[in-house]
């Protein structure tokens, strides 16, 4: 039986960029670009209708789906 009366704190999804590296990272992007949250704590960039990549708060960088 699977107990769901239990609530956890994920603590380990809280991240941090300093303002100027954040603007570092956006200066990359166009400014339609569409920042979503997602699961693991970063920030999802879609443009038009594309995923094309994200914003890593661990890396502290922009990862671009497209050069991998």
């Amino acid at each position: 039986m699977i107990d769901t009366d239990v609530e956890v704190r994920a603590v380990f999804f809280k991240r941090w960029l300093t303002v100027k590296k954040l603007k570092e990272i956006l200066s990359q992007l166009d400014d339609d670009d569409l920042l979503i949250p997602n699961r693991v704590g970063n920030l999802a960039v879609v443009r038009g209708a594309e995923h094309i990549g994200q914003i890593d708060f661990n890396a502290e960088e922009f990862e671009d789906f497209d050069e991998e």
